[in-house]
């Protein structure tokens, strides 16, 4: 700020006050970019494999739910189940449980290669490096790994809920639904938003 022949000695703070303005608005705006880019995401299988996403979810009286999202290399929504199922055992159990149905299910659909992805670090550990457990839980594990070898390619993947949130979403129909319930290459309303922001 200049007044007649003297330079006002408040021009130079306001000039190093704006400096660092910019400097703070730019860093914010480089780590809000940064923040956006490291959000786990669903991503594709690679053919010829279909990608199935699992989750299981607790609720009141026992009753807890399982289920799951089929896609294809085309992003392609396939299929997806939840199931109403008692939950007195554990979540572990649970998840244990949802890979299990899954595999049956494809099975039954006739799919061969199968990259199967759950957001429980314990199970995903227990199929990727079993152990000799004779609880309830691993015995599921081990009916797992037995369905695991009639297809011709399966892997189990681990994926934080950021890229699981389809088959969570799925899953919690189980609080308003009873049985088993099954979809065919129309999913229901309550998923196309969250299909849609997967495939971008």
């Amino acid at each position: 700020m200049q007044l007649g022949n003297h330079v006002s000695p408040t021009s130079g703070v306001f000039l190093v006050v704006l400096s660092q303005w910019n400097e703070q608005s730019n860093t914010t705006s480089l780590y809000n970019a940064q923040v956006q880019l490291s959000v786990p995401k669903w991503s594709k299988p690679v053919s010829p494999c279909v990608k199935i996403n699992i989750d299981a979810a607790v609720g009141f009286d026992h009753i807890g739910g399982v289920g799951g999202v089929l896609r294809d290399t085309a992003e392609t929504f396939l299929g997806g189940w939840c199931n109403q199922c008692d939950w007195s055992t554990s979540i572990s159990s649970l998840e244990a449980m949802a890979n299990r149905e899954a595999l049956v299910l494809l099975k039954a659909w006739g799919y061969q290669h199968i990259v199967l992805e759950g957001d429980s670090q314990s199970i995903i550990h227990q199929l990727n490096s079993p152990r000799s457990n004779m609880s309830y839980e691993g015995l599921i594990i081990n009916d797992i790994l037995a369905l695991s070898k009639e297809f011709t390619y399966v892997s189990f993947s681990w994926v934080p809920r950021e890229a699981n949130k389809v088959a969570h979403q799925l899953v919690a129909l189980v609080k308003t639904t009873t049985g088993c319930n099954v979809w065919w290459d129309d999913p229901p309303t309550i998923l196309v938003n969250n299909l849609l922001i997967d495939s971008q």
